[in-house]
């Protein structure tokens, strides 16, 4: 299938835009994410959860432009498996796609639209995709949910009365509230005490919510049919225990050799590298789940074929654990030794980031003992 069966019309803003209008067309069209062009030509992307990192205080002088950040332009014909594992190798929130001479996006949301009848969605429940809800007061401040938004690098947050669900609350929700105010000529202050404000009217409260059994064909169903940016996964239909994103459930269309979740793209769906990588992804989990758990393992694989005979194997790909993310980008003119050296190179890094970890450790154990 190519990506543009999956993407759908964006928000095109223009360089010179203000901050305050580009966050007033993505709230208008509840839309977390916008195409950025200069002068006709593709510039850049902006996004709700980055923008929030930004400094708000004159929304109106600021150039939407100047907040675009370089994600690749694709093409309309690009295999969408090649596009789902680049958004999951530089964690991409959606990618930009030029179609006749227009400009389309690509998104989780979208992707799933399109593959909803996918064979890896049989079979499988809420509750085998859930992960455990973050929550917040629905009494709590814009500035508390922000730092745990920002904190956490994620886009939403479960809103909660107790012990029972109020709603969602999403990134543009706050990005709304931070700019929508009038400024006086106290700047810096006023911000601080819009962000004061409690999160009572800031969020969705028709969130979607499914019971933990649902199906997940039926799961992607709501998030279309709402434009749910995420689902609420409950037992009785009010206590959250679980949310499902986008991202996780497009997790489900990598293969898991060896019980470790393997994304690999720009190789035939049989072939022998494919083989080569699936047994070496085996044989370092093991080795690395030792060390740390392991989330994923995705691998873009390009061949180049020289004149006279001989093929160039790059490897470049990303690995998630619980040590934090890992790139490896290798190259070799044998399969195998690009496979090999690939994984090599992951290695390394998990094991210099448990060592700094480690000397951390020991640090600040010889620091509480100073102290004492």
């Amino acid at each position: 299938m190519k990506i543009v069966e999956a993407a759908r019309p964006s928000i095109v803003l223009n360089y010179d835009d203000s901050l305050r209008h580009a966050v007033g067309q993505m709230i208008l069209r509840k839309r977390p994410d916008a195409i950025v062009v200069k002068q006709g030509g593709y510039e850049g992307m902006v996004f709700s959860n980055a923008l929030l990192k930004r400094s708000m205080v004159n929304p109106d002088r600021i150039k939407i432009g100047k907040l675009a950040v370089k994600v690749p332009l694709f093409a309309a014909e690009a295999d969408i498996e090649y596009c789902i594992n680049s958004m999951i190798v530089n964690d991409y929130k959606a990618i930009p796609i030029c179609h006749r001479d227009d400009f389309m996006e690509a998104d989780a949301i979208s992707i799933l639209n399109a593959l909803k009848g996918h064979r890896m969605f049989k079979g499988k429940k809420a509750s085998d995709v859930m992960k455990p809800p973050i929550t917040i007061e629905y009494d709590r401040p814009a500035a508390s949910a922000i730092k745990i938004l920002l904190g956490r690098n994620i886009s939403r947050l479960v809103v909660t009365r107790g012990d029972k669900i109020e709603g969602l609350l999403e990134s543009l929700h706050l990005l709304s509230a931070d700019i929508s105010k009038e400024r006086p000529k106290e700047l810096l202050v006023e911000k601080e005490r819009i962000r004061s404000f409690a999160i009572t009217s800031m969020f969705e409260r028709n969130a979607a919510i499914v019971d933990m059994d649902e199906s997940i064909p039926n799961v992607i169903e709501m998030i279309g049919r709402k434009a749910a940016g995420s689902v609420i996964v409950s037992d009785d239909g009010r206590r959250p225990i679980g949310i499902i994103t986008p991202k996780a459930l497009l997790s489900l269309l990598v293969e898991k050799p060896g019980g470790i979740k393997i994304s690999v793209s720009g190789l035939e769906e049989e072939s022998e590298t494919r083989d080569i990588i699936g047994r070496y992804a085996v044989s370092y989990s093991r080795k690395l789940e030792k060390i740390s758990k392991l989330d994923y393992i995705s691998v873009h694989v390009e061949r180049h074929h020289k004149e006279g005979g001989g093929t160039k194997y790059s490897l470049k790909g990303r690995l998630s654990c619980g040590l934090g993310f890992f790139h490896s980008s290798v190259y070799s003119w044998n399969a195998q030794d690009a496979v090999s050296r690939f994984f090599e190179v992951l290695e390394k890094e998990i094991m210099k980031k448990r060592g700094r970890k480690a000397d951390m450790s020991k640090a600040e154990g010889f620091r509480r003992r100073h102290r004492a």
